[in-house]
């Protein structure tokens, strides 16, 4: 009897060693869908090295608003990585927190009365000469909470180009699940027009 039950006892925990096993395994096919994703390429007309100066970063907020405002604007220079998680080697890290308006898509115009919304930016970016990584969180946004985009920019001065590979996952509530493909287009649009916008800061 005594035999018995050690035995059923070991297959039982050979069944659970092996269900630990498949839930800890990792899975590539399980890997994260982002709602958004974006990558592009544009050339440069200089060799270049990346630049996060208030000053510069904050013309780029500016002009990524359609030149709306950009208020309470706060800049806070570090060179721990330690303070923003963000994986880059030899770098130098920002934080930013502004107010400032989006554009509301075409869409939406028929329920905002108006062309922009507003919202509160925190940004967090840690760049070398080379590399570039930002990730920005939108909030205080109509119908939206939050969403975070998240970018990485890298400088290919052998070939005059900088690269950008960016995601996105943006949780919408249930009664703009029509409308998500039109929300998505928009915000993919704007990662572009911000990455022009980044490329043309470059070579000012």
């Amino acid at each position: 009897m005594f035999k018995h039950m050690c035995v059923v006892r070991s297959k039982l925990m050979q069944t659970v060693l092996r269900l630990l096993l498949l839930a800890t395994w990792p899975c590539h096919a399980c890997a994260t869908q982002h709602d958004i994703v974006v990558e592009t390429s544009i050339a440069l007309p200089c060799i270049a090295q990346w630049n996060i100066s208030s000053a510069n970063l904050h013309n780029v907020a500016y002009r990524w608003t359609h030149e709306h405002k950009v208020t309470n604007w706060i800049y806070k220079r570090t060179t721990n990585m330690a303070d923003t998680q963000i994986p880059v080697s030899n770098s130098t890290c920002a934080f930013m927190e502004y107010d400032t308006v989006v554009k509301v898509p075409q869409s939406f115009v028929d329920f905002i009365p108006s062309r922009v919304t507003e919202t509160h930016v925190h940004k967090q970016v840690c760049a070398n000469s080379n590399v570039l990584i930002e990730r920005v969180r939108f909030s205080k946004l109509l119908c939206i909470k939050s969403f975070t985009i998240t970018l990485q920019s890298t400088i290919d001065n052998d070939h005059q180009r900088v690269d950008f590979s960016a995601t996105s996952d943006m949780p919408l509530p249930w009664f703009t699940k029509p409308l998500k493909q039109i929300i998505f287009g928009h915000v993919k649009d704007s990662i572009l027009e911000y990455t022009q916008l980044l490329a043309n800061s470059l070579c000012a």
